[in-house]
């Protein structure tokens, strides 16, 4: 029984940050991508492309390739992968209105839940442009008399004092071993995920949930251009065209720690095939569509 508890409460947890993570792909601020003038300042940064814009806010991988590394970490060949671009964290506000794009080398701003600092991609955006900068420098309020100061180089206008800074976010979840597993304990995989524009080291790639086996990711597609969706279509499928893209069906093979825990081995349906396993582990499979907020009509 506590078995399965802790299965369904990994698969809650699981979808929680998969969902709020796919919820907001493609999130700036106001407006929708698209709406807005939008300027990317950094071009690469830790060998990550970085880009933001309608064909590239969300994108994945069909049943990954032997060898595939994401952040230095080997993904388990045949499952799928999963990259999310957008703002998110916790908003700032500008507590001084900007003189000129190209003048001012700092932004005064209310507070920095997220610990920002050098280096870090942030973005700028009212209900009109967006920027994608890179952090110079990051000054801490006890230094400013209250405030804090992000240097950056040269934005694409003089931002005022309606504009939010948040983070820039590069998410790729895979799948892939565990971590730590107790000597002679049954094979363990994970979701794993790793934050693009930061550097590869302890912590990222990250362990986010042990426990799932397999990851499969179907990608709803609006080809008609009509509100609605006309097919759900693997990564391969998709073809490129991540643009069409509204909604995302994931689908999770939740495999129990422990050993000997049914009467005779769980023969499953998943991924259109029946798994048979030769164990007498707990197998469950959790599926849900998320559609992505800033596609809706």
């Amino acid at each position: 029984m506590e078995a399965v508890s802790r299965s369904q409460e990994n698969g809650r947890y699981a979808f929680d940050l998969l969902g709020r993570t796919v919820r907001m792909a493609g999130f700036i601020g106001c407006a929708r991508l698209g709406d807005r003038n939008l300027q990317v300042h950094v071009a690469n940064v830790d060998g990550l492309s970085l880009s933001l814009d309608a064909g590239t806010i969300i994108s994945g991988l069909d049943d990954v390739a032997s060898g595939t590394l994401v952040g230095g970490r080997l993904v388990t060949s045949g499952t799928d992968q999963m990259t999310v671009r957008g703002g998110g964290g916790s908003f700032a506000h500008l507590t001084k209105a900007m003189s000129a794009g190209n003048e001012d080398v700092a932004l005064r701003i209310n507070r920095n839940a997220d610990r920002w600092d050098k280096m870090d991609i942030l973005i700028i955006s009212d209900c009109s442009s967006v920027d994608v900068f890179q952090a110079t420098k990051i000054v801490d309020k006890e230094d400013t008399k209250g405030f804090f100061r992000v240097q950056h180089d040269a934005l694409s206008k003089a931002y005022l004092l309606d504009a939010d800074v948040m983070s820039y976010i590069d998410t790729t979840f895979f799948i892939s071993d565990c971590e730590n597993v107790e000597p002679g304990a049954p094979p363990c995989r994970a979701i794993w995920r790793f934050k693009g524009g930061r550097p590869v080291e302890d912590g990222n790639p990250a362990e986010v949930l042990p426990g799932i086996h397999d990851m499969q990711i179907l990608y709803g597609v609006d080809t008609s251009g009509a509100p609605g969706l006309e097919a759900y279509q693997t990564a391969a499928e998709v073809n490129g065209n991540w643009g069409n893209v509204v909604a995302v069906r994931i689908a999770l093979l939740l495999v129990s720690a422990e050993d000997n825990l049914v009467d005779s081995p769980q023969a499953i349906p998943f991924n259109g095939a029946l798994l048979e396993p030769d164990d007498h582990r707990l197998r469950r499979v959790e599926t849900a569509t998320i559609a992505i907020r800033n596609r809706l009509p």
